[in-house]
């Protein structure tokens, strides 16, 4: 049945491709240069880190970027302000939780949730004064032309799972790959394996590929300002939480920062935790007799109490950062040559 659903599913998002290539259904320009950020298969293959340098490196160039998402699982419609780039303006209920954690990690940014992406960006560029945006998850969402189509791909993932939605993880054939402009191979832990993939994705695109990994680039406390060191829980006992497209990777990233993870629970991708939850956690924690819980940065945009857990045990995330295993200077100067000249 699911192979069945597979080719349905296949064959509408076939259709729907070659409407946008053939002119039937419209790409809208938008008023200011637009880098879009997306990927081809369902869960966490690592947008945001890639979201958030580029917001990064554009701001050290001298542009003014905002990003605009759908504002995946958030519990509100059409367009939302999370942040006008001088002050949070939504609720995480509102924005979304990825949203939010763009919008408190880059206030001088304008971040803008709606569902029709050139609404978002219209409203950036107008009332938010950004001469660029940044879309989040957008490869799929061909209404809204782009300068530059940057998709994200999981290294990490098994091949078998290479297989169109519900049967596997694709959201759209690999050979769709073809209208990228360049791919950043996610979660790599060696070049040697990052050649390997882009072998074999050269039957599918020609775009420049680079291998990327995620670092930790320190453990910030939940409610609090204070950041540790990322290895300050070295070969400490811990309870980890989270609700994630990859709770995997979550898991490696604890073990390889030498954490002892005592237990993991694994909630639904974006699942918005409820107080009875929060209670299941504390009892956790409780019977393992640990006085740490980790958690991700998103989940911990997701827990409507700053104060939750502090009588008990301390709440830490990992802070993650995008890095080059090569190929950094020239995706920079990829990106500078795809983006207009400013008048």
């Amino acid at each position: 049945m699911q192979q069945l659903l597979s080719r349905l599913y296949g064959t509408i998002i076939q259709l729907r491709n070659s409407a946008f290539d053939r002119g039937l259904l419209r790409s809208h320009r938008a008023p200011v240069p637009v880098i879009s950020v997306g990927n081809i298969t369902a869960g966490g293959s690592g947008k945001t880190p890639v979201v958030e340098y580029l917001l990064g490196l554009l701001r050290e160039k001298g542009w003014h970027p905002a990003v605009v998402t759908r504002g995946y699982r958030r519990e509100s419609k059409g367009l939302v302000v999370v942040s006008d780039g001088v002050n949070i303006r939504s609720t995480v209920a509102e924005s979304g939780d990825e949203a939010m954690q763009i919008a408190k990690k880059f206030p001088d940014v304008a971040v803008i949730a709606s569902e029709k992406r050139i609404d978002g960006t219209r409203h950036a560029a107008e009332r938010c004064g950004a001469d660029l945006v940044v879309l989040d998850d957008a490869f799929q969402h061909r209404a809204i032309a782009r300068d530059l189509d940057v998709v994200v791909f999981d290294a990490s993932e098994p091949s078998d799972r290479h297989r169109l939605l519900p049967a596997g993880r694709l959201r759209e054939p690999l050979s769709n790959l073809s209208r990228a402009d360049i791919i950043l191979l996610s979660r790599c832990s060696e070049i040697s394996d990052a050649e390997i993939i882009e072998s074999s994705l050269r039957d599918v695109t020609a775009a420049p590929v680079f291998p990327t990994r995620f670092a930790v680039r320190g453990l910030r406390v939940f409610g609090s300002t204070e950041k540790l060191s990322a290895d300050a829980m070295k070969g400490k006992d811990v309870y980890a939480f989270s609700g994630i497209g990859t709770p995997a990777a979550f898991e490696r990233t604890l073990r390889e920062l030498g954490m002892v993870v005592r237990d993991i629970t694994a909630f639904p991708d974006h699942h918005w935790f409820s107080a009875d939850d929060l209670s299941g956690i504390a009892k956790r924690a409780g019977d393992l007799g640990v006085d740490t819980v980790i958690t991700t940065e998103k989940d911990a945009m997701r827990i409507a109490d700053p104060e939750w857990g502090k009588q008990r045990f301390r709440v830490l995330f990992p802070e993650l950062c995008l890095e080059f295993l090569s190929g950094e200077g020239p995706f920079n100067t990829l990106l500078e040559d795809a983006i207009p000249h400013r008048s």
